[in-house]
């Protein structure tokens, strides 16, 4: 049996009850203004490598062929990476006394809601200031694209499609592949996660390098951003003025809309649920004629409406917690 999967049969849901107390103290940290900060990400690691193989490997000159072949290569070391670290993890923790505890700083940090709260602070930070080059030295940061083309209102999308993608990619993935194959899964998908990530900051000939990483950062997140654009969709029937119906209609709508789906599916959630028109021509793809409108409503945005993607993101948050609560209290009464 594969002891290190959360929903096998017979842990008697430990793993779940830590992944329970993780997500409690994760949303604690990121609605207490200036908490998020003392915790640090996890991918830092993942990241240092994934940049550091693809300034290596991904060069000008190299044939289309070839650079599939590496980023192929690439995408597997690191998922091979990923996967034997969540492994060792797992066997340490279960070696040692308090090994839960090992289990437990390594969900927090990876599971990192607190981010998302902790961005969409200083957007709001921003728009109350209305200091340009703050927003855009913050955009410029989020999305590693040049933002010096954006105007005020176009930084604020951009805040708010980062908030809504990093409640997708920073909440809901890791959980969803922690719950179907625990450490090793969620050190897995955190890893392609980075590669694919380093991968989108390069012009169109470079991405060669990481159609495999893209393409599994993409099955990866295909379930979790359902999840993640419905919880999102629902909470909206607790916010003011938002409309659950726009959001669900808008999810299924315009998600094709942006060149990552996954991405366009919480975007149109949060901008049906709004009322808000969000990417367009100088969104977090760094601008462009391509870049398509997701969603009909306003595109002048402001600080109301960061405050209630802050608040749509918490109560999805919730959902998310009542979810794995849910899960709980079925595995052990099993």
């Amino acid at each position: 049996m594969l002891t290190f999967m959360p929903l096998a049969p017979g842990t008697h849901g430990d793993a779940l009850v830590l992944l329970l107390a993780v997500l409690v103290v994760d949303l604690f940290l990121g609605l207490v203004p200036g908490m998020a900060r003392f915790v640090p990400d996890g991918t830092a690691i993942f990241t240092s490598v994934a940049r550091a193989l693809e300034r290596r490997l991904n060069r000008e000159g190299r044939t289309r062929r070839n650079l599939l072949i590496r980023g192929a290569i690439v995408t597997l070391l690191l998922v091979a990476l990923g996967a034997g670290t969540g492994i060792a993890l797992f066997e340490a923790s279960k070696a040692v006394p308090y090994g839960w505890a090992i289990d437990a700083l390594v969900l927090l940090v990876c599971v990192s809601g607190r981010r998302v709260f902790f961005d969409l602070r200083r957007g709001l930070a921003f728009a109350a200031s209305n200091d340009i080059d703050q927003g855009r030295a913050l955009v410029a940061e989020l999305t590693g694209r040049d933002s010096s083309r954006l105007d005020r209102f176009g930084l604020v999308r951009v805040v708010i499609e980062m908030g809504a993608i990093g409640f997708c990619r920073r909440v809901l993935v890791p959980v969803f592949w922690y719950l179907l194959l625990g450490l090793p899964g969620l050190l897995a998908s955190r890893a392609v996660a980075q590669i694919a990530r380093a991968v989108l900051l390069r012009d169109r000939e470079g991405r060669a390098f990481g159609a495999a990483a893209l393409s599994l950062d993409h099955a990866l997140g295909l379930l979790p951003s359902y999840v993640a654009a419905y919880f999102l969709s629902f909470a909206a029937a607790l916010a003011p003025r938002a409309k659950v119906g726009s959001a669900l209609h808008f999810m299924a709508l315009d998600a094709h809309r942006d060149s990552l789906v996954n991405d366009g599916r919480v975007k149109a959630a949060i901008a049906g649920a709004l009322g808000l028109a969000l990417g367009g021509p100088f969104g977090t793809k760094g601008g462009g004629g391509g870049d398509a409108w997701i969603g009909n409503g306003r595109a002048r945005v402001g600080q109301g409406d960061i405050r209630s993607v802050f608040y749509l993101c918490a109560v999805g948050s919730l959902f998310n917690i009542m979810l794995v609560a849910a899960l709980t209290l079925a595995l052990v009464r099993l």
